[in-house]
């Protein structure tokens, strides 16, 4: 198995480092306007759904 050199090593550690940055900030960043626009969809769906159901079939 062949090591790697110093510099391929930090070079795999920066790279590394940089992912799990990303991923931090990535799950960090606030869900609210998704959060948000799932409600108001749903809100949406029941409102459709209960004046389907008030409605009389002919």
């Amino acid at each position: 198995m062949q090591s790697l050199t110093h510099a391929e090593f930090l070079a795999l550690w920066f790279a590394l480092a940089v992912l799990g940055l990303g991923a931090v900030i990535a799950f960090a960043r606030p869900n609210g306007p998704l959060t948000d626009a799932l409600a108001r969809r749903v809100r949406q769906s029941i409102a459709a759904l209960q004046e389907g159901a008030s409605t009389p079939s002919p």
